[in-house]
Parts: C-alpha cells; structure tokens; sequence
C-alpha cells in the first residue's frame, strides 16, 4: 500500500528536478548571442544576450554573465571594452560606456545618446567608432554608416547613405580616417573626415 505513493512521490521529485535543471539552463547559458567579437590580445569572446554582455574565456571556454549593456567592442588594445546601455522608453537609444575586460571600472564616454543595433569597428587609434543602422527618413527606409568621433564631443555623423535593402557586408577601419565597406559586392571607401550628415532616429 505504501509502496504507490512513494512512487508518486519519486516521480514528482525526479519532474521538479528537471524542471529546475531547465531554468537553470536558460538563465546560465542564453541560447542566441549576438554581436560577437573577439579580443585581439587574448582570444577572449564579448557577446550579447537579451540586453547583457557575457564574455566567454578561450582557455576554459566558460560563459559568464557580465553587465547590462549590448553592442559591445573591444579596445584595439583588448584591455577594455565599449558597449552600449539603453536608455529611454522606445529601447533604442543608448548611452556609450566602456569596461575593463572583466566588467569592472565602468565609465561613461558621451553625454549623448545613440541609436545602433550592431557592434561598431574602432579605428586602430581608438578614436573613431564606425556602425551601420537601418533607419527611416519621410517613410523611405535607407541605411545609414555611422561614425561617432571619440574626441570628448561625443558628435555622431552619417558618412555614407544607401537605400533599404542594400547589403552592406563589411565595415572595417583601413587607417584612422578612412573606411572600407562592401555595399552590393563593391568595396567602397569612405573618408571620414568631412561633416557628414545629420543622422535620423
């Protein structure tokens, strides 16, 4: 008679330890990272999940949950990293701030507010970020190449505009000024050292 609701019981047990097991799967170990980059000293992997960084070490292969924050970038130094926490109502714009590589001696590097969806390209002195974002001006889709001037100003300028639907493959720094991107097949190099344009939200 006994034996029945000990079996029950078991059962039960052995369901709830699975279902923790789950949730413990989920949280610890996030199934989609975005916006992976690699540290140029170290191997070590920056990535994005549901609005927090992890960072993944080469020799153990281990994820660990960092910071909040998205759209992160390391230092051509790899020593520290740049990211970006959102702010505001609509979950697009957000604020610059950079990290040791542990998440540690976080700072904020703008007064300003940006709006991007991908991990920039810093040019090789560190000064310069680069990024392409999808955006809309009087309901024409275009997309635009960012580059968001590092010089305590925190100015934010279009460098280069193509209609939606353009496949920008590749953005990459060729010095401190000039940049290369592949738009459609052809590489196309941009200089950024003029005004630019205003960027549109």
């Amino acid at each position: 008679m006994l034996q029945e609701p000990i079996k029950i019981v078991g059962t039960f047990l052995v369901l709830l330890s699975g279902c923790v097991g789950l949730q413990r799967q989920r949280i610890g170990q996030p199934t989609e990272l975005r916006n992976q980059v690699t540290n140029p000293a170290s191997g070590d992997v920056l990535a994005e999940s549901k609005g927090w960084i992890y960072l993944r070490k080469k020799e153990t292969e281990s994820l660990t949950k960092l910071i909040p924050g998205r759209c992160p970038q390391w230092f051509p130094n790899g020593k520290r990293f740049y990211y970006f926490l959102d702010v505001g109502y609509d979950g697009w714009r957000s604020q610059l701030w950079s990290a040791d590589a542990d998440g540690e001696a976080r700072l904020r590097m703008s007064v300003r507010d940006y709006f991007i969806q991908r991990s920039p390209a810093v040019s090789q002195q560190g000064r310069k970020l680069a990024w392409h974002y999808s955006t809309c001006s009087a309901s024409n889709f275009v997309q635009d190449i960012r580059v968001l001037e590092l010089d305590g100003t925190g100015q934010e300028k279009v460098v280069l505009r193509y209609p939606q639907g353009t496949k920008i493959e590749s953005i990459a720094w060729i010095d401190n000024n000039l940049l290369s991107v592949t738009v459609e097949g052809q590489v196309k190099e941009v200089d950024t050292r003029g005004m630019g344009k205003e960027p549109i939200p």
